[in-house]
């Protein structure tokens, strides 16, 4: 601690050691008693793992239009990934730009800094992994529900070397809570993108996957914006 201009200081320090926020465990509750104060979690992860990170809900008392930043760090202390957001996102959420895959074991931190003056009002944070599932060609429909913020939903199917499907989604099914938009996502075994499409709240319609390149196995990835939650039947059928 340094006063500037030789100034006289007295204080109190506390050394935070986090609030545990386990993987796929409960979400965190977002809320502090003094202006300005940051909020600390952290979770044990593993070299290789695919996580999502993301908040919403988020409010100030008094409100205002300022961002919070929301950063992750690696067990070395390292810079991971974050996001500036912002009360007025829809649903008040965001979601930081994770990683493909986490880059060592051990425990990371969350930090959920708001602006200086505003207390943490409302909010909650998640940490969670990808939904998974898998979808079969003419194998009829499921549904897609993702209910953390900011997380992915990954569907995996066996495709053969030019291969013609289409991905349909079914209109007044779709729900979207906490933003206007879902992407999705074609990827080809490689993890490369294949197709990119995008639809909305009561959408109607699908995308024409582009002829499969390779005999493999594929991915589709769903990835709401805003760290919105989901629910959409899909299904893949040939074209």
């Amino acid at each position: 601690l340094d006063a500037a201009h030789g100034a006289a200081f007295t204080g109190k320090l506390t050394l935070d050691p986090g609030t545990p926020a386990e993987i796929d465990g409960a979400m965190q509750a977002l809320a502090t008693t003094m202006a300005g104060e940051t909020v600390r979690h952290t979770f044990a992860g593993t070299s290789g793992a695919r996580v999502n990170v993301g908040l919403d809900g988020l409010a100030y008392s008094p409100a205002g239009s300022s961002a919070t930043s929301l950063s992750v760090y690696r067990p070395d202390g390292g810079y991971v990934a974050g996001a500036s957001c912002y009360p007025s996102n829809p649903g008040g959420g965001c979601e930081a730009a994770m990683p493909v895959a986490l880059p060592s074991t051990g425990t990371y931190s969350v930090i959920v800094s708001p602006p200086a003056g505003a207390l943490l009002a409302g909010g909650r944070l998640a940490v969670s992994t990808p939904l998974a599932g898998t979808l079969q060609v003419g194998g009829g429909e499921q549904t897609v529900a993702i209910a953390r913020p900011a997380q992915t939903a990954r569907y995996t199917f066996s495709g053969t070397a030019a291969q013609l499907l289409r991905l349909n989604w079914t209109g007044a099914s779709v729900s979207i809570a906490g933003a206007t938009a879902v992407t999705v996502s074609v990827l080809k075994p490689d993890g490369s993108t294949l197709t990119t499409a995008s639809f909305g709240n009561g959408a109607t319609g699908g995308v024409d996957i582009a002829a499969l390149p390779v005999t493999g196995t594929y991915t589709v990835v769903f990835d709401p914006t805003y760290a919105a939650t989901l629910s959409v039947p899909v299904a893949l059928v040939a074209r």
